[in-house]
């Protein structure tokens, strides 16, 4: 699939290429990597952990490995596809993928 500098191609993109049950693993396993050493004191398991003291990093962290991929496949720029299709890659992904939205 060719994918155009356009938000209809950069969402059909998506859409075949990522499903949002394998971001949700993805996201999973990253949340270990953001929490502190010792949350095995204070909760029973990392998901709690997580949801507790969490920033969205394993979601970010996930969302820019797509956003890298997309804009890697155009070979453009973060803020050059802003400006050229009018919304964030980041926006376009967090529609697609509301499990991904770190806020």
């Amino acid at each position: 699939m060719e994918l155009e500098l356009t938000e209809e191609s950069v969402i059909a993109y998506l859409q075949k290429n990522y499903n949002e049950d394998a971001l949700i693993s993805e996201v999973d396993e990253a949340k270990s990597d953001f929490l502190d050493d010792g949350w095995e004191e204070e909760f029973d398991d990392e998901f709690e952990a997580y949801a507790e003291t969490g920033r969205g990093e394993a979601e970010s962290q996930v969302r820019a490995q797509i956003e890298s991929d997309v804009l890697g496949k155009l070979n453009i720029e973060y803020f050059e596809f802003e400006k050229r299709v009018g919304k964030t890659i980041s926006e376009i992904i967090t529609d697609i993928f509301p499990v991904l939205d770190a806020e």
